[in-house]
């Protein structure tokens, strides 16, 4: 019997839309093990609507505190990915970002070493929950599910 992907839930935030121009800028792990990883990268620049989004300007010292060498992210990256199934509200955004900075690291990376299935919260909570049409936003959604998030 095949033993189960472990689901690793995944935030990341990033300086702009398109992952082969942009950075990532933060990144949010947890692990069903209760695990949790949190690091900022350092960047050359950012998009002004993403450091809107992001409150980036708002939040420099924060991030310059928990800031890594790229090099160390790739071992946090390799330790927590490995055949883990992605939870998330906009995961495949997240991947192709993490697959774009593999790449950019030369790690050799022939296919994603995690699970082909992630798991889009965004759309099992709605319906689940009876959150009504669409668009929601991640506080509705985290409210939805008893995670109260701070405004």
């Amino acid at each position: 019997m095949i033993a189960p992907a472990p689901p690793v839930f995944l935030d990341l935030e990033t300086t702009g839309l398109d992952p082969v121009v942009h950075q990532i800028l933060e990144v949010g792990i947890i692990t069903e093990e209760g695990h949790e990883v949190h690091f900022s990268l350092p960047i050359d620049r950012i998009d002004p609507g993403a450091a809107k989004v992001n409150r980036y300007y708002e939040r420099r010292d924060e991030l310059k505190a928990i800031e890594i060498t790229e090099r160390e992210a790739m071992i946090e990256f390799s330790t927590w990915l490995r055949g883990a199934v992605f939870v998330g509200n906009y995961v495949q955004f997240d991947l192709r970002f993490i697959e774009c900075f593999l790449r950019r690291m030369h790690c050799g990376l022939n296919s994603p070493p995690w699970h082909y299935h992630p798991v889009h919260l965004k759309a099992l909570v709605p319906g689940t929950y009876g959150l009504g049409p669409a668009p929601w936003s991640s506080g509705q959604v985290a409210r939805a599910v008893g995670v109260d998030i701070p405004k």
